[in-house]
């Protein structure tokens, strides 16, 4: 057993179980308790704990109690000849780390167990004078639509610049909603694109069972044992699909081929952080 991990459960619990309890007594109101959970009072000392563990929070926390059907999605599978030949054009090939480079030039391509693209372009020759956001927003868009990876159903939901290089993020859509982790990632400079990524689910169909999830402010508790955001600032909270092989004990990237897909809480530092809470 790992204990670490049981630990921090019990902890979690613990905290969740005497909130609740306080509201509870406080409140005479017969109030099922996953609805105390999104009280104001329980949203309150929620973010004084996070506080405490130098969590900060600068957007509204969702009040709802969220209920969805399952989706099933199937990962993209490439062809990697042809796509080697789509973006590079003449190519040669070299095994590195067990995993096929194609390659021409200054450009390669690493295509994951047939589903994750990897492109990199390490030219030095500058072909953009200026950049703005508008600009790589362009380039990124123009690099999707000609390589046929474009189906109207993504969304630019992270863009930042770090003074040399921008990075854009585009996240799949199904139905309004975000489905995660699908994704392209960009990072563009006045050379152009110098690194794509892209790993892509497929929709396949809507289930007819739901999953309710834990409000946001109960399951933002689960931050308090995630040393890694300890200090940061959550800007955005919102609900989103997602989808991990191996958390959602599918197996590894590799072996996976569909899964089904529930509803999360997609929370976003400032730093560009995104955790998901299912």
């Amino acid at each position: 057993m790992d204990w670490s991990k049981a630990i921090n459960i019990l902890i979690i619990a613990f905290l969740i179980t005497n909130l609740i309890l306080v509201y509870v007594l406080v409140d005479n109101k017969r109030d099922d308790s996953v609805y105390l959970t999104v009280k104001e009072e329980f949203t309150r000392e929620v973010k004084k704990l996070l506080l405490q563990k130098g969590i900060k929070i600068e957007t509204d926390i969702p009040k709802a109690v969220p209920s969805l059907p399952l989706l099933t999605i199937e990962y993209e599978i490439q062809n990697p000849e042809r796509l080697a030949e789509k973006l590079l054009g003449n190519y040669s090939k070299d095994v590195v780390d067990g995993e096929i480079l194609y390659r021409n030039g200054n450009k390669t391509l690493q295509i994951i167990d047939n589903k994750k693209i990897i492109y990199k372009n390490n030219s030095s020759i500058k072909i953009y004078d200026e950049l703005d956001k508008n600009i790589v927003v362009s380039i990124a868009e123009n690099f999707i639509k000609n390589n046929d990876f474009t189906k109207d159903d993504y969304e630019l939901t992270d863009y930042s610049f770090n003074g040399k290089s921008y990075f854009l993020r585009y996240t799949k859509k199904s139905k309004d909603m975000l489905l995660e982790k699908s994704y392209m990632i960009f990072e563009i400079d006045n050379t152009g694109i110098k690194r794509f990524e892209r790993l892509w689910f497929d929709f396949v169909k809507t289930n007819e069972r739901k999953v309710t999830i834990s409000s946001a402010p109960e399951s933002l508790l689960r931050l308090l044992t995630m040393e890694d955001v300890y200090g940061k600032t959550i800007v955005e909270i919102n609900l989103c699909y997602y989808f991990d092989p191996v958390k959602h004990g599918a197996g590894d990237l590799k072996k996976t081929l569909k899964g089904q897909a529930g509803p999360a809480w997609r929370v976003k530092f400032s730093d560009g952080t995104l955790v998901f809470i299912d």
